[in-house]
């Protein structure tokens, strides 16, 4: 199956590697590949059932899923354990060529209903990423941003940020969302000092592919850092994250975005409540703080009627 459509193309890149390039431009929303996986399973597909399902494919198609690898050097266990080391979902051969990009710039929709992928699924980090490229097909991403030295400091910056954050966020008390605040505090520098927001403007004005993933991350994190600002009692600097919380999902995913007049609507309740005490409006709770019981909506008394978790901005 060829990768390649009418909206896109498989060339040498002049950064290294091959790259995926855009014929045209394309609109903000269009799908630019659909295709039906060559294995698919319900609940994973685990090594058993690979081997089971494989059996079953066309000639064409068993050529198409082992052209997915990239390591003759290995021995034949090596190959064997990176081919069923670990459970898919589904593996559509076309875009699992694609999915070896290590910046991500457009969205990943797996539509369980028609049983297609639609997209491109992109959504983890470029470390995660370079570690799965290793472990499952054998081979080093040369890539411009696996190679590119400063690129690479800079994200593995906020890959460790990321981490702490993780950690930080698992409990509730006071001290850890301080904690939590100070390492989004650290992340959303990183982000600025590789001027993450200048660029999403720039394709959003050029209309280009939404580079959604990757800063669909950073208005969910400040989200978050509007959440612990409220749970911490600070209006003001909750104000301040949930306006570039706007200002991302605005340019990341679009006002037309289903889900996004809410958000607007929780900032301009924020705005109103910034310099001013008493309870919250629920929109605030809904996208900041998650989900609060009715009875316990308007208590300040304490910190255990707080939700334990942030919840992502939906959108």
């Amino acid at each position: 199956m060829s990768t390649e459509n009418s909206f896109f193309e498989i060339n040498d890149s002049p950064l290294g590697g091959v790259g995926v390039f855009a014929k045209a431009d394309i609109p903000r929303g269009m799908r630019v590949l659909a295709e039906l996986p060559l294995l698919r399973g319900e609940h994973g597909l685990a090594p058993a059932q690979v081997l089971r399902d494989f059996k079953n494919l066309s000639t064409s198609e068993k050529a198409s899923f082992l052209s997915l690898h990239h390591n003759e050097s290995e021995s034949p266990s090596t190959r064997y354990s990176q081919a069923t080391g670990r459970e898919w979902g589904s593996l559509p051969p076309a875009v699992r060529k694609i999915l070896a990009i290590c910046q991500t710039n457009s969205f990943g929709i797996d539509n369980s209903i028609i049983g297609r992928i639609t997209y491109i699924d992109l959504n983890i980090s470029r470390i995660q990423r370079r570690e799965a490229l290793r472990f499952a097909w054998g081979f080093e991403c040369k890539c411009f941003s696996c190679t590119n030295v400063e690129a690479g400091v800079a994200d593995l910056k906020i890959y460790l940020e990321e981490q702490r954050l993780a950690g930080s966020m698992r409990l509730g008390t006071r001290e850890d969302w301080n904690m939590s605040l100070e390492s989004l505090r650290k992340i959303a520098e990183l982000a600025a000092s590789e001027g993450l927001f200048s660029k999403l403007h720039y394709a959003a004005s050029c209309s280009q592919l939404r580079p959604a993933e990757k800063y669909c991350k950073f208005f969910c994190r400040y989200g978050n850092a509007t959440g612990f600002c409220l749970k911490l009692r600070d209006r003001r600097e909750a104000l301040q994250w949930a306006e570039k919380a706007l200002d991302y999902a605005r340019c990341s995913v679009g006002e037309d975005r289903p889900g996004f007049p809410r958000l607007a609507h929780a900032v301009l309740h924020l705005r109103k409540m910034a310099d001013r005490s008493g309870p919250l409006h629920p929109a605030i709770y809904e996208h900041f703080l998650g989900p609060v019981r009715p009875d316990t909506a308007e208590d300040t008394s304490g910190e255990r009627h707080w939700p334990m978790q942030i919840i992502p901005i939906p959108l």
